[in-house]
């Protein structure tokens, strides 16, 4: 789990990334982060946040900036408010280290995932030059993370079925949404100079539950986005494996699987047909 004061940094892009409130520390109300961009690292990719409105204030530096198709130039001291489902695309537009802050309204648990997510595959080298992941890491990462960021193209409709077809391929190679540990590179708070070294000073506390070796219990099964319960595809007493679909959410007239990350015996089922969820609310408890 992200928390205030954590650092990241893109083993690729060479883009920092300082955390400075998250979902769960600011109740829902806002993801707000601190983000360095290189002169020589690729632009972001043109893409909309579905439900959440950004708002991109530079600090240092020269921001280029596409919005809904306008291109334009912020300088230091500009705020721009990005509305949800707005297209966007930014990139590092002078000669120095291009030094953001980034808000996001409202904070979405899954923002924060994608954005570790990002790290950590260019740290294992699963990445384009672009900091881009696989046509087929994409077919699993796209429908999990469909609430906090969608690219711009190709349609969503597009993306969709692509990921529908290639998703299964892509979970037998062994591709997860959330990798299972974190190998991205963490570094230090002291000094956030464009010339500062980066000190690797402390792992980030982001690593899932099933994963720690320390933990007792298998993590609860939660819900990754607000909408209601579709369909339960488990019962009580029901031995399941990594990637098994649990439960199936709606929302915004798309099917979303929440899946296992472990193998387990399904405990309790806490959730029913019809029912209103929102995210990281407590599906399905296996032991």
């Amino acid at each position: 789990m992200l928390r205030s004061g954590d650092g990241l940094v893109n083993a690729v892009t060479g883009e920092r990334t300082v955390i400075r409130a998250t979902a769960r520390e600011t109740g829902g109300e806002r993801f707000e982060t601190e983000r360095f961009l290189p002169p020589e690292g690729p632009p972001h990719p043109e893409h909309v946040h579905p439900r959440q409105e950004s708002t991109v204030t530079v600090v240092k530096g020269v921001c280029g900036l596409r919005l809904d198709g306008a291109i334009r130039v912020a300088l230091p001291g500009e705020r721009v408010l990005v509305p949800a489902a707005t297209p966007h695309q930014l990139w590092n537009a002078g000669g120095d280290v291009l030094h953001l802050r980034v808000e996001k309204r409202p904070a979405l648990e899954s923002s924060e995932r994608l954005l570790v997510a990002l790290f950590d595959l260019a740290a294992a080298g699963r990445t384009d030059a672009r900091g881009m992941p696989s046509l087929l890491q994409q077919a699993v990462m796209i429908p999990a993370y469909a609430d906090a960021a969608r690219l711009v193209s190709p349609p969503w409709r597009v993306q969709r079925v692509v990921c529908a077809v290639l998703r299964p391929m892509a979970r037998a190679r062994g591709h997860r949404p959330f990798p299972a540990s974190s190998g991205s590179v963490p570094f230090a708070e002291t000094a956030l100079d464009d010339r500062t070294q980066v000190a690797r000073q402390r792992a980030l506390d982001i690593v899932p539950a099933s994963a720690r070796p320390e933990e007792e219990h298998l993590p609860d099964v939660e819900a990754h986005i607000t909408g209601t319960v579709w369909k339960v595809e488990c019962e009580i007493g029901q031995q399941v494996e990594e990637g098994d679909t649990l439960v199936i959410l709606e929302s915004m007239k798309m099917e979303m699987p929440v899946e296992a990350e472990d193998e387990g015996i399904v405990k309790e089922i806490v959730c029913e047909e019809g029912q209103s969820v929102s995210e990281g609310d407590t599906l399905v408890v296996l032991e």
